[in-house]
């Protein structure tokens, strides 16, 4: 990453009030472009206290709701997919029982009776799929 012009704000804000033209800020300051301009000019006005400061680390990922759809691959396996299965707090190991309703399916953790022993029905593998060895579902 390039290193960052080191501006002279008060140069700069007296410029533009003496309406210096924008070709002459721009050569004075090195400024390739009138974006770099316009940046210099609005961190010149927040250092200034001439506008408020925008609030904020900048950019950020936005927390994207979960995609809570699966899909039967065609395999004939259901994909739990990693997003869901943090969401849910899921984690490697637990066993859960499919159950068919009208409504669809559903699955309901189970505690082994004997540990180490997997049902024969379903098995989480790695931590992020699942896969269901009979599948029965209803729209």
């Amino acid at each position: 990453m390039p290193k960052r012009k080191v501006i002279d704000n008060k140069s700069l804000l007296k410029m533009i009030k003496d309406e210096a033209t924008q070709a002459d800020i721009m050569e004075k300051f090195g400024f390739k472009n009138t974006t770099q301009l316009k940046v210099a000019y609005a961190n010149a006005l927040m250092d200034s206290g001439e506008a408020p400061e925008i609030k904020g680390k900048g950019r950020t990922k936005k927390d994207k709701p979960v995609d809570m759809k699966i899909s039967v691959n065609g395999r004939g396996s259901l994909i739990i997919t990693k997003a869901i299965i943090e969401t849910l707090e899921i984690k490697a190991g637990e066993t859960f029982e499919v159950k068919k309703s009208t409504k669809g399916i559903s699955l309901t953790k189970v505690a082994l009776e004997l540990e180490g022993e997997i049902p024969k029905k379903i098995r989480l593998k790695s931590g992020h799929k699942f896969a269901s060895q009979k599948t029965n579902l209803v729209n």
